[in-house]
Parts: structure tokens; sequence; C-alpha cells
């Protein structure tokens, strides 16, 4: 990946604890000072020939050879953890038609309204052995 103006880089080394640090984009003057290997700098502008210009974190800025930076990973925050759905329950009481047999168990239902949760309460209907059609159930608040 090419460093560009802006970017973070990291000091690599093959085998040396570090690098040398530069006050001009050449090998002819000595260094001055070390960049140690995994440190972070920021490019600060245009490589000239292999040296990148750079600022450490201390605020200096000089020259480092760009064989030895690579481009810093970037940080992705990781996703906000979801929260567990919860439905709430309430109790109520199911009504069925007085002509039929009680119904003993319902089923909860979620919508979403305005913000809130209303609970439709969704009986079974109890099959009359008489008429053989299902039952209407309703909920009372």
């Amino acid at each position: 990946m090419a460093l560009n103006p802006g970017d973070t880089a990291i000091v690599t080394t093959a085998t040396d604890p570090s690098i040398n640090f530069r006050g001009d984009p050449s090998t002819n003057n000595a260094p001055i000072g070390q960049l140690a290997r995994g440190l972070a700098v920021l490019i600060t502008g245009a490589p000239v020939g292999a040296f990148f210009p750079v600022r450490t974190p201390d605020g200096q800025s000089g020259w480092a050879g760009g064989a030895y930076l690579i481009a810093a990973p970037v940080a992705v925050a990781p996703p906000a953890p979801t929260p567990p759905t919860v439905t709430p329950t309430i109790p109520a009481e199911v009504i069925l038609d007085p002509n039929l047999p009680p119904v003993a168990s319902s089923s909860r239902l979620p919508i979403i309204l305005g913000g809130g949760v209303l609970l439709l309460l969704v009986a079974a209907a109890a099959m009359s052995k008489k008429k053989g059609a299902p039952g209407r159930a309703r909920a009372r608040r």
C-alpha cells in the first residue's frame, strides 16, 4: 500500500531494533537519531527518492527510509452489540364466547405502536362438539 501525506506508518525492520532517522533525504550525512521498530510515525509529505519525511510522536521531524515503513492498519471499531430482544408479557384475561368451553392457553404476538408494545392475545379456539366450528376469542384490557 502506498504511503501518502497524512498517513501513519509503522517502522519495521527484519533484524535490527531500529532504523536511522535522518535530517535530510540522503545517506551522505550522519543520522540525527534512531526510530525503534514498531514506532508509529506520521508521513508529512511526498517522498524524495527512497526517503519519506516523517514526524515522530514526540514532534521531531526528519526522514526515514521508505523500505522500512509500512502503512499502519486502519482501526475499525467493532460493531455495537445488538441488545437482546425482550418481549414483555402482560397477564391478560381471555374471555371466550360463553357458549364454548374455556381455552386454557394463548400465545402473545408483539406489535410495536408509537414506541409502546401492544400485546395481542391470540387464543386457540375451542371446537364445539355441537357446532363443529371454532369459537371467537377477544382480549380484555
